[in-house]
Formats: structure tokens, sequence, C-alpha cells
């Protein structure tokens, strides 16, 4: 999956939790570095914490990978956050403040039942 902070403590934390959950994980510092990830390797869901540098495209990146799904990390203060967003297939919004476990959650619902990082990690 693809992880998008540009808060490298932030991303750094939400990472762990993913690792510590069995699930690989490519961090990105925006949507723009994020972009080039999308182009080379496969992405099962990407996790993009607004507000984010290039934030405006995401609309457009929902268009080129409609199949892949979002995970946005929105909070009060998030600028243009998710409004709107939200409308978007395969995209849930995830409100700040929020607890690990509910990361987890909507990580687990996003990829479905069958993953295999969950099964070989005896998670889930």
């Amino acid at each position: 999956m693809l992880l998008v902070s540009e808060r490298w403590p932030e991303r750094a934390l939400l990472r762990a939790v993913l690792l510590e959950e069995g699930l690989e994980v490519i961090g990105a510092r925006d949507l723009f570095e994020a972009l080039v990830w999308l182009q080379e390797e496969p992405v099962r869901l990407a996790i993009v914490d607004l507000p984010c540098r290039g934030q405006g495209a995401l609309p457009q990146v929902r268009e080129r990978w409609p199949d892949l799904p979002f995970l946005l990390l929105s909070g009060p203060f998030a600028g243009m956050g998710a409004e709107g967003l939200e409308a978007l297939p395969k995209v849930r919004v995830l409100q700040r403040p929020f607890p690990v476990t509910s990361l987890v959650r909507a990580v687990r619902e996003a990829l479905g039942p069958g993953t295999p990082s969950w099964e070989e990690t005896g998670h889930g």
C-alpha cells in the first residue's frame, strides 16, 4: 500500500503501525511522489494524509486508477480537506483524531477479506 503524508513523524508512526500488522508500506512525501510510485509499483490501497501538496489532483488520480481504493485522513484544519472527495468511488474518509484501531479497521475493510498479508501474519 502507499502512504502519503508530508509530516515525517506521522508518516513514520502510521507506517510502523501498518508494518506491525504485516503489511508492505511504501511512503511518499506528497501526491507528486505518490504518482511516481503508482506508475511503477502495483498498489492495492492509497492512504493520503490531508492536507498534502498536490491534493488537488486527487480526482485525476481517481480517474487514472479507478479501481484503487483511497483512504483519506482528514482533520478540521485540512484546508481543502476531503469535502466532495468522499463522493468519488472507492474513497473513504477517516476524520482526525482517530485511534490507531480505527485506521487498522479501515485498512482491513479497504483491502477486503482474504488479503494474504493478514493471513500470513495471523492478523484478522
